[in-house]
């Protein structure tokens, strides 16, 4: 009841009493407000105190406040430093120096090696398909000891040390596979990581040139995948199918042997070929026309002709997503390199013949762009530059075929003739280049887009090969440089 009696209680019946008392007035309005406002939040007045800054005798002594730091001087630190491969555990708790090599070469491999899958269309866990096997020590020290001899050879390191067989990363990695292959579980020598560490030690033999040793680790890289039920079982695994690829047919390039993997003709091809499977994105919009205005694609092998139009809509494909920043499905990549190049190895034709010599132009053109790693470090001595030299200089009835004359000069000289072939090609293809009507680099590139031709891969060498052709032609009529 107190604080009733307290508040007062005032009757108002005149206007002219509110203004003759203020005091009155501003007690009404003051209630009438605390009313309104009744539960509602308003943000503090009160000025913030400011600790002031300890003297030296407290900043001496243990019981110092902490040291109170402005929100601008804070760094903010990104959610990721480094690539997802670094911030993981590695196998056997290996050095920083060891990761780097193995992800420098990656980082090589994605930039330097195979141009045209910058226009792939590989998912995610495609790119990091590495993660997984970063956890088995036999493949962590096996990667080490390649990555840094081809990255060794690469940079121009290209001398063998006698010791480098007792590496300790090639020691721990071959007792480490050994003991997986001697051992109990039947399963373990299947594993993915174990097909991996097969192919480093096929690659680094071959790179070496020791085709008999890299061809026996291929054998047994066969046996194990014939016991998973063959190659189409891995196919879940894009990367590590196209690794098996490249490596088999990169050692029957080099070593002049059959290949290991995959039977077969066009016809009756083991793997589907991306003409079966990939007919909606097919086309023939760009480049135009067809087929080259020789008509010499109508005399050739049906399984030749199939391929040869195989590769030049693969090349189409790219050009346009090269041209549109664009990507196309990674099987298409895949399919053309199983079905295409097994036919192109298996095939046999007579030496200088049309077929012969466009079988070699093919294959050329097509180790090219799907084993890049070629033009980043020689392999030593291979056959397919001699069976191209002799095939071309035994090709009768070339000047009937002009267009497909200029293509092949270019892609031999582009992929694997020598400095010393330029002596006798360049006369010939320029020779051909005039049978054509050509003026420019323009019109050569009319030709090729009808032909098996990746820009990105060829063109700048192209252009090259055509400024001293015709530099040469210049010259020679004495018109003086050009």
């Amino acid at each position: 009841m107190g604080a009733l009696d307290t508040t007062p209680f005032i009757l108002s019946t005149s206007s002219s009493n509110r203004r003759e008392d203020p005091d009155t007035r501003k007690f009404i309005r003051r209630h009438v407000m605390l009313g309104k406002n009744r539960g509602k939040k308003f943000p503090s007045r009160r000025k913030p105190t400011r600790k002031k800054a300890p003297t030296a005798e407290e900043a001496a002594s243990d019981d110092c406040c902490p040291l109170i730091v402005s929100d601008k001087s804070v760094t903010k630190i990104p959610q990721q430093v480094g690539s997802n491969l670094a911030s993981m555990a590695w196998a056997d708790s290996v050095d920083v120096s060891t990761m780097a090599v193995i992800m420098d070469f990656t980082h090589f491999t994605k930039k330097s090696m195979h141009i045209v899958e910058a226009y792939i269309d590989f998912p995610q866990k495609d790119i990091e398909w590495m993660a997984a096997f970063i956890t088995d020590a036999a493949w962590v020290h096996m990667m080490a000891f390649t990555s840094e001899a081809i990255l060794d050879v690469v940079r121009g390191r290209r001398v063998r040390p006698a010791d480098q067989r007792v590496s300790p990363h090639f020691t721990r990695s071959m007792r480490l596979l050994r003991e997986r292959l001697l051992g109990d579980d039947q399963l373990v020598p299947l594993t993915n990581s174990t097909v991996q560490v097969v192919l480093a030690l096929a690659t680094h033999a071959r790179m070496h040139g020791e085709f008999e040793e890299a061809r026996c680790h291929l054998m047994g890289l066969r046996r194990i995948v014939e016991l998973r039920g063959g190659i189409h079982k891995f196919r879940p695994w894009p990367r590590l199918v196209l690794e098996i690829l490249r490596t088999d047919i990169g050692l029957s390039i080099h070593g002049g042997t059959a290949p290991l993997f995959l039977q077969g003709s066009l016809r009756d091809a083991e793997w589907p070929h991306p003409l079966e499977r990939f007919s909606h994105f097919i086309n023939y919009e760009y480049p135009d026309p067809l087929y080259p205005p020789d008509g010499f694609l109508e005399t050739l092998d049906y399984d030749l002709t199939l391929a040869w139009g195989i590769l030049r809509s693969f090349s189409s494909r790219i050009n346009r997503a090269a041209l549109t920043r664009s990507q196309i499905p990674r099987d298409m990549l895949i399919d053309t390199i199983a079905s295409v190049m097994y036919c192109l190895l298996r095939m046999e034709f007579t030496r200088g013949s049309l077929n012969d010599v466009t079988r070699l132009g093919l294959l050329a053109f097509s180790s090219n762009v799907f084993l890049q790693w070629q033009q980043s470090f020689p392999m030593g001595p291979t056959c397919l530059p001699t069976a191209f030299r002799e095939s071309l200089s035994q090709f009768t009835g070339a000047e009937n075929f002009p267009h497909f004359m200029v293509w092949v000069l270019l892609i031999g000289e582009l992929t694997v003739l020598s400095t010393e072939d330029k002596i006798w090609l360049h006369p010939w293809l320029r020779a051909n280049m005039e049978a054509c009507g050509i003026r420019s680099w323009d019109d050569v590139r009319l030709i090729l887009h009808t032909s098996p031709w990746i820009d990105i891969v060829h063109d700048n060498l192209g252009n090259g090969i055509f400024a001293k052709v015709y530099t040469t032609k210049y010259l020679e009529e004495g018109f003086g440089d050009v």
